[in-house]
Parts: structure tokens; sequence; C-alpha cells
């Protein structure tokens, strides 16, 4: 049996795309997570979820603001930035 039989195809692409994914809680908690979902992460997401024809998740993924009606919502600040631009920017202000 495959590593990758027991999970979804897309987090099998997820888990290889971004081998290590962290979550950083400060105490006290905050009352949202900021994430760090890009421009291209989404391009992704709402790629993947044509391709499983999931049309209930394909509105929320592109907005802002996910899981308000939840226990902890997320913030993706960097959704209008590109993963490039990012990189760029963190190389020049080392």
């Amino acid at each position: 049996m495959s590593r990758w039989a027991a999970i979804s195809r897309e987090l099998a692409i997820r888990l290889t795309h971004v081998p290590t994914t962290g979550l950083i809680m400060i105490n006290p908690p905050l009352p949202q997570v900021a994430t760090g979902h890009n421009a291209d992460d989404l391009a992704e997401t709402v790629l993947l979820n044509l391709l499983r024809g999931d049309v209930a998740r394909l509105g929320r993924c592109t907005s802002v603001i996910t899981g308000e009606d939840g226990d902890l919502p997320r913030v993706k600040p960097f959704k209008y930035s590109y993963e490039k631009e990012i990189v760029m920017y963190a190389y020049f202000k080392k």
C-alpha cells in the first residue's frame, strides 16, 4: 500500500508542495489566526476545488477571512501577494 493511499489527493499534493507547516499561537490566544496563504496558494486551492467539483468550498476559499462561524477565524493577509514577491522582499530585507 502506498504512503499516500489513506489520504486525499488534495492533501497529498499540499503535503508534497509544503512539507512543513507551523502554527504559532501567542499566549493569550488571539481572536484570529493569520495564515501565510498567498495568491499562488489561493489559485491552487481554486483549481483543486474546481477539479473536485466542490462548488460550496469554492466560494469560501477565496475570502480574506475564513472560518468566521467557527471557534477560530483565519485571516489571509498575503492574499494579494505572490510568492515570488514575498521571497524577494524577505531576501532584500534580511
